[in-house]
């Protein structure tokens, strides 16, 4: 669950070239708080760094175990 309001959350700030979003979620007086924002940063940099881990660990993959279809 925490992943997917991670993305939801990146989504919206990478489309928001006039910065409306961050005043959006300061303004929301029921559930912003700055520790939930700091413990939500923290778990997008895990979330990134095990995706780039996943990644590293399969880039090795001979060809012969990848889909051709993909390729």
């Amino acid at each position: 669950m925490e992943v997917r309001i991670v993305n939801i959350y990146v989504l919206l700030a990478r489309g928001d070239h006039e910065n409306i979003f961050p005043s959006a979620i300061t303004k929301d007086g029921q559930s912003y708080k700055d520790q939930a924002f700091d413990d939500l940063g923290n778990k997008a940099k895990e979330v990134a760094s095990e995706a780039i881990d996943a990644e590293a660990i399969f880039a090795d993959i001979p060809d012969e175990f990848l889909d051709p279809i993909q390729n």
